[in-house]
């Protein structure tokens, strides 16, 4: 099991590298169309709307590959390495992250939906609540980011320390 921790663990915060680089940008490009904490902001030009909706289509897309291969093979392991009466706060933060991730998504397609929206002919207030939406959703990812770093990654590099002590 130690085995697979060194190279999860690399992978782990390489995927973190790499999408909190794309949160970064995409809030950036976010603020650049005028959306302020508050929410509020003028019309974007067709071309950033554009531009918003692709990045935040790779971003979702990189997301959902990082976060299928921690459902299906990172948190497994985990949860049988941690199997221990002290397991359940583990499976409860598994549980809650994933929640994040879920609220992300929808936060997501409402973006989606509300650009479509808005290039059918919608404007005003409709693009401060999709450009809202994304910020929201760029948020979340984030904070689940974040949240992910603080639980898991002690506890692998903890277990690759005992391994290493142990052999």
């Amino acid at each position: 099991m130690t085995a697979y921790l060194g190279p999860a663990w690399r992978r782990l915060t390489e995927e973190h590298r790499s999408l909190g680089e794309k949160v970064c940008t995409l809030e950036a490009k976010i603020r650049a169309a005028g959306v302020d904490r508050g929410g509020h902001g003028s019309y974007p030009d067709r071309l950033l709307l554009d531009d918003l909706h692709r990045d935040a289509a790779v971003l979702r897309a990189e997301l959902d590959l990082h976060s299928m291969w921690e459902t299906d093979d990172l948190f497994p392991r985990l949860m049988e390495l941690f199997c221990t009466p002290e397991g359940h706060i583990i499976v409860t933060s598994l549980w809650m992250l994933e929640k994040e991730h879920e609220l992300a998504d929808e936060f997501f397609d409402s973006f989606f939906q509300g650009v479509s929206g808005l290039k059918a002919g919608g404007r005003g207030a409709v693009l401060s609540r999709v450009l809202e939406d994304l910020m929201q959703a760029i948020r979340l990812v984030r904070e689940h980011l974040e949240a992910e770093e603080e639980l898991l990654l002690p506890l692998m590099q903890e277990s690759l320390q005992l391994a290493g002590e142990r052999g």
